[in-house]
């Protein structure tokens, strides 16, 4: 297998602060043959991860797929990030369900012309319907964590019976209408330390030639201000694809810029999933937007997470990780 199964298995490997890392900073065990979840009282065997290229919408998206059970289709953020800073953290999942993981068109391992009429939210919301029916599934169950929770919010929106259930991590908003608040909180977040780190990435040839190792510290750097505990932040891997590194911006210019200032905060009533809403109440996004998208969503339940910013299923893992699955089951 190729990709991020096999940066998992790689021996050697170290996290962002130098320590041994990989799978084994997150309690999970990779091998060539399987995965091995650990949880307390020991560990959960999982089906060896499974990766693959799927037609959708006129492109091949790349799939990562983990564990078995009730298939839920896990949505990254950016945009222009692929889905390797999930991993291993979103494995854990794995344990009661099958994880299905996607790169969207552009970055990691999906191809695309990098135009506008190719990076569009159309049809990233078109891909979306393409894999569930490359999958074979009638209706889908979603996690969107960020800015993968906004392009789940408006799937639902526009195919509202093909979505079972859709749990929000952390997303962004719908609109623009918190913008300020969250500039706000995000203000003075960045160490005076990762900010002079930073800008001395940007101001070196490897941010230039778009080297995927700088890009992946850049990252790390940017997300670390994003945690309660900024000592948890070396739990989160970012393996980022050459092609995102090369592709990632300008994904993100072509994606984001026709949105402009965009507005779907009135349409989240025409939601017909069962919805959860699991926010970090320490996220520069702040918990009183998440309150507000479960009073617009029918019956939507919000669960505010202590402790915890942007990456709650890394801060608060047993927390988050029970209430998806007990949602994803119906409970």
């Amino acid at each position: 297998m190729r990709g991020t199964v096999l940066r998992w298995a790689r021996a050697g490997s170290r996290s962002h602060s130098g320590r041994s890392a990989g799978c084994r900073a997150a309690g999970v065990f990779l091998t060539c043959t399987g995965a091995f979840l650990a949880m307390p009282g020991g560990a959960v065997a999982l089906q060896a991860p499974q990766e693959r290229d799927m037609p959708a919408n006129g492109t091949m998206l790349h799939t990562v797929t983990l564990g078995s059970g009730a298939p839920v289709v896990v949505i990254h953020g950016g945009p222009g990030l692929d889905h390797g800073y999930l991993l291993p953290g979103m494995a854990r999942l794995a344990a009661t369900n099958r994880v299905i993981l996607y790169d969207q068109r552009g970055v990691g391992g999906s191809p695309a012309p990098l135009d506008s009429a190719s990076i569009t939210m159309d049809n990233y919301l078109a891909d979306l319907d393409g894999l569930r029916v490359a999958l074979g599934m009638e209706k889908l169950n979603l996690v969107g964590h960020s800015f993968g929770g906004l392009i789940a919010l408006l799937y639902a929106i526009r195919y509202p019976d093909r979505v079972a259930s859709l749990v929000l991590v952390n997303t962004v908003e719908p609109g623009k209408r918190y913008g300020r608040e969250q500039a706000d909180r995000q203000r003075g977040r960045r160490t005076p330390a990762d900010s002079a780190r930073i800008a001395a990435l940007m101001a070196g040839e490897g941010f230039r030639s778009r080297d995927r190792l700088v890009f992946e510290r850049l990252f790390w750097l940017s997300f670390r201000s994003t945690f309660s505990n900024p000592a948890l932040a070396d739990r989160l891997e970012i393996h980022l694809a050459e092609a995102t590194a090369k592709n990632g911006s300008t994904v993100a210019r072509l994606l984001v810029g026709p949105l402009g200032a965009y507005d779907y905060w009135d349409d989240l009533g025409s939601i017909r999933a069962r919805v959860l809403i699991i926010h970090g109440e320490d996220d520069a996004i702040p918990v009183s937007m998440a309150e507000d998208l479960s009073r617009r969503i029918p019956g939507a339940r919000l669960l505010p997470v202590g402790n915890a910013g942007h990456f709650p299923y890394i801060e608060a893992p047993d927390v988050v990780f029970d209430a998806i699955t007990r949602f994803v089951d119906g409970k």
